[in-house]
This record gives C-alpha cells, sequence and structure tokens, in this order.
C-alpha cells in the first residue's frame, strides 16, 4: 500500500514540452482545465485502497494538491517571461491565457485591486493600534503622515 504520493513526484520533468503544446493546443481565451494540466503533469486521481485509512488518503490528497498547485504556478511564471502568455486562473475550472489585446489591461486592473487592497489592509493595521507610551506617539504619528500622503497620491490615480 502508498504511504505517500512520492511516486506521484519523482523523476518527472513536468514542463518538457508543454509551453509549446499549450500554445498549439489552447487559444487565447480557451479554458484549460485542471483535468488536463493533471494529466500533463502525471498526477494520477489517488485510489482509496493504497492507503490504509482515510487520514493518510487525505494527507496524500493535500500533498498532491500542493505540488499540483507549486507546478501551476511555476508554469504560469515560466509561460509569462519565455512565452509573453499569461495564464489567468478562472476560479474552479483551470485556466486560460489572456488575449494578448487584453493582457496589459489586465495587469494593470489586477495591480490596482492589489494596491487597493493592501491601502485597506495596511490602514487597518495603522488605524487600530493600541495605546501608545509617550515615547512612541510620535513616531507612530509620524507612519500615519507618510501613509496618509502615499495613500492619497495613490487615491488621485483613480483606483
Amino acid at each position: 500500500m502508498k504511504e505517500d504520493t512520492k511516486n506521484v513526484f519523482d523523476g518527472f520533468d513536468v514542463f518538457d514540452g508543454l509551453e509549446e503544446e499549450i500554445l498549439s493546443t489552447f487559444k487565447d481565451g480557451q479554458l484549460i482545465s485542471h483535468e488536463w494540466l493533471k494529466l500533463k503533469f502525471g498526477i494520477t486521481p489517488l485510489c482509496w485502497d493504497d492507503y490504509k485509512d482515510i487520514q493518510k488518503l487525505f494527507q496524500a490528497k493535500d500533498k498532491q494538491q500542493f505540488y499540483y498547485m507549486t507546478l501551476v504556478d511555476k508554469l504560469r511564471w515560466d509561460m509569462l517571461k519565455r512565452k509573453k502568455c499569461y495564464l489567468k486562473n478562472v476560479y474552479s475550472y483551470g485556466y486560460m491565457i489572456v488575449p494578448k489585446e487584453e493582457q496589459a489591461e489586465y495587469g494593470f486592473t489586477q495591480t490596482m485591486k492589489e494596491i487597493k487592497e493592501s491601502l485597506r489592509k495596511g490602514a487597518l493595521i495603522i488605524g487600530n493600534v493600541r495605546p501608545l507610551p509617550m515615547f512612541a506617539v510620535s513616531s507612530y504619528n509620524d507612519i500615519k503622515s507618510r501613509f496618509s500622503t502615499i495613500k492619497s497620491v495613490l487615491s488621485s490615480l483613480k483606483l
């Protein structure tokens, strides 16, 4: 019986020709399913009969999912750097190649979303500080002022 998913991970060059295959198989905007990617990565479904108990199966499933996400992340950045194609996540279905005419706009929009979220989190953290000793108040006020300036400048960009 298998006690881990070691056999799934060892000795497999998952990226050998995969980028070219993706570009020749899928058009811009077409879904690349998780199932297709898992097949290309050599990730096979786990079988209950291969494990002594349900906990071992769940551990193997978690390990396999982490491995898959690691491979997908590497593939996405490699595709971007080497093929100048960005693979956009299509939640719970897979990925798609962002059409080249839309890629810059998509990148800009994603960046603006991340900046907004970072500003929101930063404001929440900075604005909810426990009472400070007198020696720390000046430094805190300086940080609040700098953050406010940054937030104001970025807000003027119509995020």
